[in-house]
């Protein structure tokens, strides 16, 4: 798409260019079969052209190779009839009137083809062949043309040079700005993920939940949130070290998060020991067996670390609802908040609903 973009000031210039060298010149006046037909012949390369960029997307969706093909054949098709003009610049007698600007002609059209096709050298270089060696053969084999095939020649091979440097940089300056915008994607999951458990942070969190709850309001759908607190997590770094317990909160995030099937639910840390689940398009019975599915499966996975063996449980506070219009959305939060602490309440390793 740089490519096309690139060479798009070139398609209207190349339909206005040989009118504007063969009427001012009296040309036209002299040759108007010619003119026509070489002007005809431009503008009609134009529009395809700008027919190929109009459909570019579906036909680069539908084969990359046919898109560049037909790029490049109607690239090459501008080259091809513009060379043409310059070689009997050279070469007929007919053209003597237009010779001079028909070469400075050539001078900007060949440098400026040179850059815009720049992205592709190979393709650069042949249209700058195209463009270029007729003339130079021409200016040979004419009687008293030498010196424009010699000039032709020299700013040929300065073209090369030119193009290939400036191919170079292209490149150099594409994969630049491809590692920044990796770089820019890497630092944008970073501040979505939390650096211990490796799980979706609360800012991340607080973020998305805010999409799921005016999606729910949207769609008549209903949203549920689990709150996981771990059991007696303060004893466990008092005893074993914090060490110790940042290790078992990776255990219980990596069991939460499997247990967690769906693309659309979102697992997170919520802060300290806690977690929070918001499982989208889930009504209460739903959430309830996901929440003890969660509550079993720390439960039956002891946390093993350095020959220490820990029993580790959790407590889940789960509320439901049918978000609303007007309804505040931080009112499930404080709903499944409420139930985590009457499970706190009532024993811990257990399932609260609000």
């Amino acid at each position: 798409m740089d490519l096309l973009d690139r060479s798009l000031a070139g398609i209207f210039i190349y339909a206005i260019l040989l009118p504007a060298v063969f009427w001012p010149f009296d040309f036209y006046s002299l040759q108007p079969q010619l003119s026509l037909y070489f002007a005809g012949g431009m503008l009609f390369i134009s529009l395809l052209r700008l027919l190929h960029r109009t459909f570019s997307r579906r036909l680069y969706d539908f084969s990359v190779t046919l898109w560049m093909s037909i790029f490049a054949a109607l690239s090459l098709s501008h080259a091809a009839i513009l060379s043409t003009i310059f070689t009997l610049a050279i070469y007929d007698p007919r053209f003597n009137a237009i010779i001079h600007v028909t070469l400075l002609v050539m001078g900007g059209i060949a440098s400026g083809a040179l850059m815009a096709l720049s992205p592709r050298i190979n393709l650069a270089l042949a249209n700058l062949a195209v463009l270029m060696v007729p003339s130079i053969l021409a200016g040979v084999l004419v009687e008293g043309k030498l010196p424009y095939a010699s000039m032709l020649l020299i700013y040929s091979g300065y073209l090369v040079v030119l193009g290939i440097r400036t191919h170079r940089e292209y490149i150099r300056s594409f994969n630049i700005e491809a590692q920044l915008d990796a770089q820019k994607r890497a630092l944008e999951q970073l501040n979505k993920i939390d650096s211990l458990t490796h799980i979706y942070n609360r800012g991340y969190f607080n973020t998305n939940y805010e999409q799921h709850w005016h999606n729910s309001v949207r769609n008549n759908l209903e949203l549920s949130l689990l709150m996981i607190d771990v059991d007696h997590f303060k004893s466990i770094n008092d005893t074993y070290g914090h060490l110790y317990g940042d290790a078992c909160l990776i255990h219980i995030a990596t069991i939460i998060d499997s247990a967690v099937k769906r693309q659309t639910d979102l697992v997170a840390r919520f802060g300290g020991e806690e977690f929070a689940v918001l499982l989208s398009s889930t009504g209460i019975h739903e959430a309830a067996n996901i929440a003890e599915r969660i509550r079993a499966e720390v439960e039956s996975h002891p946390f093993s670390l350095d020959n220490k063996t820990l029993n580790v449980t959790v407590s889940i506070g789960l509320a439901s609802t049918l978000p609303t219009v007007g309804v505040n959305p931080n009112s499930l939060i404080e709903a499944a908040d409420k139930a985590l602490y009457q499970a706190k309440s009532s024993g811990r390793n257990c399932i609260r609903t609000d």
